[in-house]
């Protein structure tokens, strides 16, 4: 996942579901823990459907959720 365009320097948690990240590029970026927000960033990045295995290798907790 992309988000800083230079090194990342300090990272906290905002609360149970975001974390934040600062870095020196002057940017803050705020992540969502939401496991459900986490599969729709993968698929939209992996911008195809994966096979069964490579799922499974990425999210071994989630029923595999991109579309086929």
């Amino acid at each position: 996942m992309t988000g800083h365009s230079n090194a990342v320097e300090r990272v906290m948690f905002v609360d149970d579901t975001t974390l934040a990240s600062a870095s020196t590029d002057g940017s803050i970026r705020l992540w969502s823990l939401d496991p459900e927000v986490a599969v729709a960033r993968a698929c939209a990045i992996l911008r195809s459907p994966t096979f069964d295995q490579e799922w499974s290798a990425i999210m071994p907790d989630q029923p595999h959720g991109c579309p086929r």
